[in-house]
């Protein structure tokens, strides 16, 4: 049921996946810098900043965010394989 939800509000979804981010990135920065050094430190603080970024950003801009998410990579791919196909057709 929820996921019929989610789907007929995209708005929903995209501000749900915003949250998931940013608690994420939240999670993930707290992590990095408690404790002592352990080896993949360094990363455990950059995934939490990205995380926390994209996270503010979806939830701030939704609209905006899955048009570049959506529409950007998918029309990259379709371009791709359009130009795949004209130059390997023979």
């Amino acid at each position: 049921m929820i996921g019929v939800v989610l789907i007929r509000h995209l708005h929903l979804t995209i501000g749900i996946i915003g949250i998931v981010w940013i608690v994420q990135g939240l999670v993930s920065l707290i992590a990095g810098l408690s404790g002592g050094s352990r080896e993949g430190r360094g990363w455990w603080i950059f995934f939490g900043i990205v995380s926390l970024i994209a996270g503010i950003v979806v939830a701030a801009a939704p609209v905006s965010s899955v048009t570049v998410l959506a529409g950007g990579p998918a029309e990259r791919t379709c371009w791709r394989g359009r130009s795949l196909r004209f130059t390997h057709s023979g």
